[in-house]
């Protein structure tokens, strides 16, 4: 969001809006786009993006985004589907595991100025379908997008302020290295893991091993 606040300019807002008004004719989308978009820095009016909700701007134009919620994701395997990674730095191969979540990221638009919510909401979901290359770089897969008006109790929320919910579902891979001890690998983690729940050396894997070719 930084980077379309950043980013936004006349021109762009000329193509959202263009001639659009309201009524009779006295309110003008782009007119009041270009007064809370392209306001200087310091004038409170102007949008501003924050990373969870903010209470203390929320009467004023401003971007909520709340934090991502998270569910197991489409095509894990059984395991924690593991392959080796080429780092350049240290010329070896690294094993890292990985697995694909289902999110949904949450973003808020709120004002005390009902138009000025439309405004912005319709601009970041012009710019989010708009810019499909830029959020798959940042590796977001099958993106959907969806909105809709926010009720919130009073005790949170005074009824002079307007909200309305843009949310992003889509899905994310994670991966990451396996946790390994000097060196030991995932077999040392497993024994130093055994010998600290017991409170004495007992060596599973070994033990299974021998099981397993007993069972040969």
């Amino acid at each position: 969001m930084d980077f379309f606040l950043q980013n936004v300019n006349e021109g762009y807002l000329t193509q959202l809006f263009g001639d659009q008004t309201f009524g009779d004719g006295s309110y003008n989308y782009l007119e009041n786009a270009k007064s809370i978009f392209l306001k200087e820095n310091d004038d409170p009016r102007k949008v501003v993006c924050n990373l969870f909700y903010n209470r203390d701007r929320q009467n004023l134009p401003t971007i909520h985004i709340a934090l991502n919620q998270d569910t197991p994701g489409e095509g894990n395997g059984l395991g924690f589907d593991p392959y080796e990674t080429f780092d350049a730095e240290t010329q070896r191969f690294t094993e890292t595991l990985s697995r694909t979540y289902a999110s949904r990221f949450n973003i808020v638009c709120t004002s005390d100025n009902t138009f000025e919510v439309l405004i912005m909401y319709n601009a970041v979901k012009a710019f989010m379908q708009g810019n499909p290359v830029l959020l798959n770089m940042m590796g977001l897969k099958n993106v959907k997008f969806g909105g809709q008006d926010l009720i919130l109790t009073d005790y949170l929320m005074p009824p002079t302020i307007y909200a309305r919910g843009f949310f992003i579902d889509c899905l994310y891979d994670v991966v990451v290295p396996p946790l390994t001890l000097d060196g030991q690998g995932q077999e040392g983690i497993a024994h130093v893991f055994v010998e600290s729940v017991c409170g004495k050396p007992v060596d599973v894997l070994d033990n299974n091993k021998d099981r397993n070719n007993g069972q040969n």
